[in-house]
C-alpha cells in the first residue's frame, strides 16, 4: 500500500478508448487528485506544478504525425514534456507517451522491423518484457523481478536518445521501458490495461489486428485477453505501485 499522497495527477488522453486503467486505481489509492485533460478534443494541458505528476497515454498517431492538421496538440505536448523535463517533474508515457518523450529528448522512432522478413511487423498481443536494470531488479517484489508479462500494441520501435537509461526488454523490441533523467519514465508496453479495455481494442483494432497477425489475428488475440489479463493484472498492479512509490518519493 502506498502512503497518502498530495500530488497531483495530469492525465493527457490522445484518444477516448485509451485510458489509465491501473494507473488510476492507484491514484485513488493514494488519494492523489486526478485530473484528465482530452487533448484530441481541443482541452489544455495545464502549466506543470512541482507536486505534479505527468501520465502521457497512448494512441493511434504518431511521431510521423507531427505535421499532421488533425492532431495539432503533438507539437505542443512535445514542447510541455522539454518544459517537464528540464524542471524534473515526474513524467510516465506509455506507448505514444513514451515515443514523445524519446523524441523531446532528442530520440525518434523507426517501424518495427520482423526480425526474420526485415519488413514493417507490429509487436501485438500479451508477452513478457524481462527487467534488465539491476537496481530496479533488486527492489522489486519477489516475483516480478525476472519478467512481467504485459500487453503489447505497437507498430513502431523507439529510437532512445544516448542519456536514456534502458529498464526492460521484450523479446521483439529492446526499448520496452526506459528512464530519461531521474523522473521520467518511458513504457511502450501497456501494464496499465483492463480487461474492459482489452475487449473494446480488440474490437475496434481489428483490421490493424488482420494486418499484422493475420486473418485469425483476433481470435487469437481475444483468447490471450481471456488467459493473460486477469491472471497477471495483481503483477502488473505491483510494478505501477513500485514506479509511484519512486516518484512519489521526489
Amino acid at each position: 500500500m502506498l502512503l497518502k499522497s498530495k500530488k497531483r495527477l495530469v492525465i493527457i488522453k490522445h484518444i477516448e478508448r485509451e485510458g489509465p486503467g491501473l494507473f488510476l486505481w492507484l491514484a485513488h489509492e493514494t488519494g492523489m487528485e486526478v485530473k484528465e485533460i482530452d487533448v484530441y478534443l481541443g482541452q489544455l494541458i495545464p502549466i506543470p506544478q512541482e507536486s505534479d505528476i505527468f501520465l502521457s497515454l497512448g494512441g493511434p498517431m504518431g511521431i510521423s504525425d507531427l505535421e499532421n492538421p488533425n492532431y495539432p496538440w503533438l507539437t505542443d505536448e512535445i514542447a510541455l514534456i522539454k518544459e517537464i523535463l528540464h524542471a524534473e517533474i515526474p513524467f510516465i508515457g506509455i506507448c505514444l507517451g513514451a515515443q514523445l518523450l524519446a523524441y523531446a529528448s532528442g530520440g525518434n522512432v523507426t517501424p518495427l522491423l520482423d526480425s526474420e522478413t526485415n519488413v514493417p511487423l507490429a509487436e501485438i498481443g500479451w508477452a513478457p518484457i524481462k527487467v534488465i536494470d539491476k537496481a530496479m531488479s533488486k527492489n522489486l517484489i519477489k516475483g516480478i523481478n525476472k519478467s512481467i508479462f504485459s500487453l503489447h500494441w505497437h507498430s513502431d520501435r523507439i529510437l532512445l536518445p544516448s542519456r536514456a537509461h534502458i529498464i526492460a526488454s521484450s523479446f521483439r523490441c529492446e526499448e520496452q521501458m526506459f528512464r530519461i533523467g531521474k523522473f521520467a519514465y518511458g513504457l511502450q508496453c501497456h501494464l496499465e490495461i483492463l480487461l474492459e479495455d482489452i475487449h473494446r481494442w480488440t474490437k475496434e483494432d481489428r483490421e490493424y489486428i488482420i494486418q499484422n497477425l493475420g486473418i485469425d489475428g483476433p481470435e487469437v488475440i481475444s483468447k490471450q485477453n481471456e488467459e493473460y489479463c486477469l491472471i497477471t493484472q495483481k503483477q502488473r498492479l505491483e510494478f505501477i505501485r513500485y514506479l509511484f512509490s519512486l516518484l512519489l518519493a521526489r
